[in-house]
């Protein structure tokens, strides 16, 4: 069976997604099995991702998202990463961040 597509944190039906914002990071918790996940910045601040559990920053992150040209613009820093089943974190240094998180998981 292919891969089933869930939104982190929850389990959605059809093609819902999982936004997440804030000015805190937020952290994803590991997972067996989730096969890739995939980030979008949808906010006017940077986004910062660590695959691990320390808190993200600038200097530290494993990935950087740029800001969109406007808030929800679309056009926002985009990664995807395959393989990574550990523990996760996200966040923009205290400044306000808008993310979407897709999680794929195994089926």
């Amino acid at each position: 069976m292919a891969n089933q597509l869930y939104a982190w944190p929850v389990t959605p039906t059809g093609a819902a997604t999982q936004r997440v914002s804030g000015t805190s990071d937020v952290a994803i918790a590991e997972s067996n099995t989730r096969t890739s996940v995939t980030f979008q910045n949808l906010g006017t601040n940077e986004v910062y991702i660590r695959l691990d559990s320390t808190a993200p920053t600038q200097a530290n992150a494993h990935y950087v998202l740029a800001a969109p040209s406007s808030d929800q613009g679309g056009d926002g820093g985009f990664c995807s990463v395959d393989g990574v089943i550990t523990a996760m974190k996200v966040g923009s240094g205290g400044v306000a961040y808008k993310l979407q998180i897709v999680e794929y998981v195994k089926g």
